[in-house]
């Protein structure tokens, strides 16, 4: 993506959009969405990242945990964005139009403050709650303590050597993991 393959952020997409839409579809509950909605947020927050990525603002985007990570921060933040904007009592409409203005040419607001912000308590609660969900699917230990790490940041190769295991064997858990989690609707 970073050289400019258009296959691999085809790609991208198809493998989070539809998991990005459900996350901002969940915490849009309140918001109007009368003329901005859940794919709308997620189409901007993968615009954000494309732009990041181009202009080489994520460089600890190693890998699909990542990249996963960074989508959703990013994401979560639009939606903040998107629900503080409609709660104001008053708004400017010339900016409203300005804005799309820009982004109807092609500007876009830098994602660095998205990554500067702390998520509300809600976010947080609800990331747990998910956190817990995610993990009370991996019914074997050994799984749990694979996605713990790797949520900790371990490369493959550190967790293999924490759990005295191959690298190939860690691969072959994160996949399964995946798969699990994939099939829990996440």
């Amino acid at each position: 993506m970073r050289s400019g393959d258009d296959e691999a952020v085809r790609h991208i997409w198809d493998s989070f959009f539809h998991r990005l839409v459900a996350l901002a579809r969940q915490r849009m509950k309140s918001a109007n969405r009368s003329t901005y909605d859940e794919e709308d947020i997620v189409v901007s927050a993968f615009k954000s990242f494309c732009a990041g990525v181009r202009d080489g603002k994520f460089p600890r985007l190693r890998d699909r945990d990542d990249l996963w990570r960074l989508l959703l921060v990013i994401t979560a933040r639009k939606v903040a964005d998107r629900i503080t904007f409609q709660q104001r009592e008053k708004r400017d409409t010339r900016m409203q139009v300005y804005a799309t203005e820009l982004q109807a040419v092609g500007s876009d607001v830098s994602s660095e403050p998205f990554l500067a912000r702390e998520p509300s308590p809600e976010f947080a609660a609800e990331c747990a709650d998910q956190f817990r969900f995610l993990l009370d699917q991996l019914r074997h230990e050994d799984l749990r303590q694979i996605a713990l790490l790797k949520m900790e940041g371990y490369t493959n190769q550190e967790i293999a050597a924490r759990l005295d295991r191959g690298v190939a064997t860690i691969e072959r858990k994160l996949r399964t993991i995946r798969d699990i989690w994939s099939q829990a609707g996440t």
